[in-house]
């Protein structure tokens, strides 16, 4: 058991809603500070970094995305923000090299400008080149992903590269294990870090009454339909998917009175990436409901009675479970790291072990009973 009262847990002001961004690079030389935000695709900066953006603008920042073009680049835009492009490899392996094409894409586009602060989610492609140069780093670790899984070469590799890339981080985590396995494996100081408790979402934007006026509901009527439980995420097999799936096909064979929905990207490039003709065998065999991706999830938030999370993946406070709680919904999920902290503090007796799709199947049977 993790003594928590050995560790720092950081708060945001009530009147703050600025956090660690993916990559935030602030850059002097200009009448005002401009950030600059990087990820792997637009469309992730829009969809999950759009208030942090206006918040920024509002406060006297200049925003300049850089991230690989999509069909995001014009809503980025439409915030207020510039976008430049760079172009990331799909399955990267030279970390530094990385690190460098994002900080001359930044630098090189503006030439005036100097970073002076670096705030950073992929923590040893960029530290280990700002850490020399006196540049103050903030590295947010919200999760361990795939790489911690397995006792491998891989594990031993990235911990050598978190332990020379946070040496003088200042570091957030997410959950009090992650911190505790840092600090015990000696990759951090424990002065230098603390915990931050999810990355949180607009709960006015996820809200009960936004969920009805999306679906053109302004009183909440009862509505006569299946009892529908959603599963929303990338669809990788460490999320749970498979597992759901199973549920959703041992609850169906007994009652055709309950829907599974699954909504998110089948993602092609991962390996543990759940695949289209996976998809489409269980919507011929009458399992699930797949609903692709969409822009704005509410809609199927607020259609939904129940969402499920059955991930196993090293990760932290999943959004889509914020997302529900913010929008009235329960919520049944794995007894693992920050995800089963939620579920433990907002629906007691609904979570479970990773893996168990029948304990799983148990969960929303007796939820939907």
């Amino acid at each position: 058991m993790v003594d928590e009262s050995r560790f720092k847990i950081h708060t945001w002001p009530a009147t703050s809603r600025i956090l660690p961004t993916p990559l935030g690079i602030v850059c002097m030389g200009h009448s005002k500070p401009t950030l600059w935000i990087s990820a792997n695709t637009t469309w992730y900066v829009f969809n999950f970094r759009a208030r942090l953006i206006r918040t920024l603008l509002e406060q006297g920042f200049a925003v300049t995305v850089v991230a690989p073009p999509d069909d995001y680049v014009q809503r980025v835009e439409a915030l207020g923000a510039k976008q430049s492009t760079c172009r990331w490899p799909a399955a990267p392996t030279r970390f530094r090299s990385l690190a460098y094409r994002a900080i001359l894409a930044i630098i090189g586009s503006s030439p005036s400008s100097y970073p002076v602060e670096l705030h950073s989610q992929t923590k040893y492609l960029r530290c280990t080149d700002c850490s020399p140069s006196g540049i103050p780093v903030v590295a947010n670790i919200p999760g361990l992903g795939q790489a911690f899984a397995n006792e491998n070469w891989l594990r031993h590799m990235i911990k050598w590269l978190y332990r020379l890339a946070l040496r003088r981080a200042h570091v957030f985590f997410q959950n009090l294990e992650d911190q505790a396995q840092f600090v015990t494996e000696h990759l951090v100081d424990r002065d230098r870090t603390e915990r931050l408790p999810g990355s949180g979402v607009d709960t006015e934007y996820f809200s009960p009454r936004a969920g009805r006026t999306v679906l053109g509901r302004e009183k909440n009527l009862p509505i006569e339909k299946p009892f529908t439980f959603l599963m929303v995420g990338r669809l990788l097999r460490d999320k749970g998917v498979a597992e759901y799936v199973e549920a959703a096909r041992q609850l169906r064979a007994d009652t055709d009175n309950v829907l599974f929905h699954l909504l998110g990207f089948v993602d092609t490039r991962h390996p543990n990436g759940i695949t289209h003709n996976d998809i489409q065998s269980w919507e011929r065999d009458g399992i699930i409901d797949y609903l692709g991706h969409s822009d704005d999830v509410r809609t199927y938030y607020a259609q939904a009675n129940c969402v499920v999370l059955p991930s196993y993946y090293r990760e932290g406070v999943p959004r889509t479970l914020l997302e529900a709680a913010s929008m009235g919904l329960p919520v049944i999920t794995t007894k693992r790291q920050a995800a089963g902290m939620l579920s433990r503090m907002a629906s007691p007796g609904f979570s479970f072990a990773p893996a168990m799709s029948m304990t799983l199947s148990a969960k929303c049977a007796r939820w939907f009973t």
